[in-house]
């Protein structure tokens, strides 16, 4: 179960994927073989120049109906999650980006993403 998972103090299991299906996972949540889990950590030291954003795409965003490997971004960027009606997106290169995303951008450049930059 995730409440006896034995991952380093600060560390947070935020989403299991199991089979194509995304589990957002309560302490009780069995933790089977071949889930993927992605962690979150509840603080952050930047020393590498390191930030994340959070944007949300509106109608007339410049990424609605593109690819993420259409999009004008730095290679020292990572679209990491895409929240849409919900649901939890882990992306790809392949992945549309649709108005009303929310987009979690990992980045080691200066671009500026707008949105609300995460300080953890």
């Amino acid at each position: 179960m995730v409440r006896d998972t034995k991952i380093p103090q600060g560390l947070v299991i935020i989403l299991i994927l199991r089979n194509g299906e995304t589990i957002v996972p309560q302490g009780d949540t069995l933790i089977k073989s071949n889930d993927k889990l992605l962690l979150a950590a509840e603080s952050y030291v930047d020393e590498l120049g390191v930030k994340l954003n959070e944007i949300t795409i509106d109608r007339e965003h410049p990424w609605v109906g593109k690819q993420i490997k259409e999009l004008d971004i730095s290679r020292l960027t990572t679209i990491i999650s895409i929240s849409r009606k919900h649901k939890m997106i882990i992306p790809n290169g392949n992945t549309l980006i649709k108005a009303h995303d929310e987009i979690l951008i990992y980045s080691k450049s200066k671009e500026d993403f707008g949105g609300t930059e995460i300080v953890l």
